[in-house]
């Protein structure tokens, strides 16, 4: 699959290309000599909710992968004792991560945050591996790669569609982006932390699906919170009105992990309120960029604000229910 025949520059090609060549072959050295390696060490810089279960699935994988440890780091302290209580190493800061780890995974809230991270890295760095997590603006991965081949580092997206429960669990899916020589040789170890791997294309193309599925997913959730609340205003029971969308063609597979949160109004997280209201501002900026208009997100963007308002953006994403506290009589966070 990783003939140089076939995926390197042709020789009758021009100057550039013979630049792209040598290219090519730094980063298929640079991935296998990671993946050859039975001992190397991975870390994760970013130990929120999504952070934090990456690193339990690949803790609890660890035989099918080729990890010999697994080393975090975040700013906040508080992180420490839940992530060395999976059996994780804590480090001091993301520069000892670097140096320590052949694999670096960031799930970090912005990609502006992961841009000061890699533009403060020393030049040249270990070659480290950078898989990248993070939900942002499509065209800062490009950036993002070209800052770590100048220190001699490789980079993809590996962004997620699923909640931090479903990535413990083995249940999300991951979408790649970035160069194939790169990226190839990862799919292996990668595999067993997901159901299902799907590669996009080049760096950028990852965030984009990313936006585009978390935009019909949000959706799909605001749908079943106005349906819930309409059911309610018909007199229909709760738990008779979730069984009756999921058995009609109004199913959606947000019913299954958002349901019964919203019935039961319990809504610790596993995916903030906030931080899905982050990725769909994310939506309109990129649509105003494209000239597409967004109107049903435009609706959506507005509930999250209200919902937010009304103090539940650090509660789970199914909180947006709570939209409608004005129809049925406010319910203040506990």
């Amino acid at each position: 699959r990783l003939s140089l025949g076939a995926m390197a520059p042709s020789y009758h090609a021009h100057l550039d290309s013979v630049e792209q060549t040598y290219l090519f072959i730094d980063r298929l050295f640079m991935a296998l000599t990671v993946t050859q390696n039975k001992q190397s060490n991975w870390g994760v810089i970013g130990l929120g909710l999504m952070g934090n279960a990456i690193a339990e699935r690949i803790l609890s994988i660890a035989d099918k992968i080729p990890i010999d440890g697994l080393y975090g780091w975040d700013l906040d302290s508080d992180r420490t004792k839940p992530f060395s209580a999976l059996g994780g190493t804590w480090l001091s800061s993301s520069e000892e991560i670097f140096q320590k780890c052949d694999v670096v995974w960031l799930s970090l809230p912005h990609d502006r945050v992961v841009t000061a991270l890699l533009s403060s890295l020393p030049s040249p760095m270990r070659s480290s591996v950078v898989i990248d997590t993070t939900t942002g603006d499509p065209e800062a991965p490009a950036h993002h790669g070209e800052l770590l081949q100048k220190r001699g580092g490789g980079y993809f997206e590996a962004t997620i569609s699923g909640s931090s429960q479903q990535v413990r669990t083995g249940e999300a899916v991951v979408m790649l982006g970035g160069d194939t020589t790169l990226l190839e040789p990862f799919i292996p170890s990668i595999a067993p932390m997901f159901r299902r791997v799907l590669q996009t294309g080049p760096l950028g193309t990852a965030s984009k699906a990313k936006l585009l599925t978390n935009l019909v997913l949000g959706l799909n959730r605001a749908a079943l919170a106005e349906g819930l609340h309409f059911a309610e205003a018909l007199g229909i029971e709760s738990t008779l009105a979730l069984e009756l969308l999921q058995g009609t063609m109004a199913y959606s597979r947000i019913m299954d992990s958002k349901g019964s949160k919203m019935i039961a109004r319990e809504f610790s997280p596993q995916a903030k309120l906030s931080q899905h209201l982050k990725d769909v501002l994310l939506m309109l900026e990129t649509a105003t960029r494209t000239g597409c208009q967004l109107p049903l997100t435009e609706t959506h963007r507005a509930l999250l604000e209200k919902a937010e308002r009304l103090g539940w953006g650090e509660w789970d994403n199914a909180s947006i229910l709570h939209a409608w506290d004005d129809c049925r009589g406010a319910e203040e966070p506990s």
